[in-house]
Parts: C-alpha cells; structure tokens; sequence
C-alpha cells in the first residue's frame, strides 16, 4: 500500500491554494518546504526537458567521449546564453512560452551570433529583437485551462 499525503497551500498573489500530493513523511521535509522543493524539481525538469528537445542531447551524433563533452558544454552554453537573452529582451511580468522561447532561439541562433560578433551595431538588430521579443509571447496566455472553463461553465463534454 503506497501513503501519502496531501499538502495545500495559500498563495496570497494568486488568491487560491496549491494542492500538492507527495509520498515524502512529514519527518522529512516540513509542510512549508513542499512547495518550494516542488517548484525547484519542476525547474530541473523543464530544464532537461529543453535541453533534450531544443538541443537534442538525447540523439548525440557520436560515441567519442570528448565529442559528447563537447556537443553538452556546447548545449549548456547555448541554453545559458539563450535564457540571458530573453532576461534581457522580455520584461519580468511577460507572459512567454519557455519552449517557445528556446525554439525561436535555435531558429535565429546563427543571426544573434552574426550580431554579437559585428564590430559596429546593425540596423538588423532592432528588428530581429523586435521579431523574437513579438514571438515569444504566449499566444494562449488568456486561454482558460479546463478547470477555469468549468468553472466558468463553458465546459461541454463531447457527445459518444
């Protein structure tokens, strides 16, 4: 028989709790620490998951030890640039799409680097940065998730 336990807490910015099961003991980690120990694993997780899907690192193209090194500090450097960039680009409170993002960045991988490397400021950056600020954005941010059209009574089951 699997226990467990589970955690709700307020978040006072959102006005609603947030339900967390765990199979963790009340021993170990305290009531007040799940959220944040969950927020963070969720982190890890998105963070592998892009690292897999946008730099492709479960398919490396060899079985040389210090080519596989290399392609990984290679997708770890792209992937750190790449969040910097969209600190830099997109404000704290925009509502954009992680994957989104990364994709968009591998598309214009090569033209960001062209501008970093350029001696003088090109007219083109404006608007590649005006193009990846526009795209990143979430374009289902006021889309209701299925619990809010429940709620809102727009919920319709599909007939058999």
């Amino acid at each position: 028989m699997l226990t467990v336990r589970l955690v709700g807490q307020w978040h006072p910015l959102e006005a609603r709790h947030h339900f967390y099961l765990t199979n963790v003991p009340c021993d170990m980690i305290a009531t007040n620490n799940i959220g944040p120990i969950y927020a963070a694993r969720w982190e890890v997780e998105l963070f592998f998951r892009e690292l897999k899907l946008t730099y492709r690192l479960e398919q490396l193209p060899t079985r040389k030890r210090f080519v596989a090194e290399a392609l990984i500090l290679a997708a770890l450097l792209s992937l750190l640039l790449s969040r910097k960039l969209r600190e830099h680009l997109l404000p704290r409170q925009a509502a954009f799409a992680p994957e989104r993002w990364a994709r968009l960045f591998a598309i214009f991988a090569l033209d960001i680097l062209r501008l970093f490397l350029a001696r003088r400021p090109s007219p083109d950056a404006r608007h590649l940065f005006s193009v990846l600020r526009r795209e990143a954005l979430d374009p289902n941010r006021k889309r209701h998730n299925l619990l809010q059209r429940a709620q809102l009574g727009r919920f319709r089951m599909a007939a058999n």
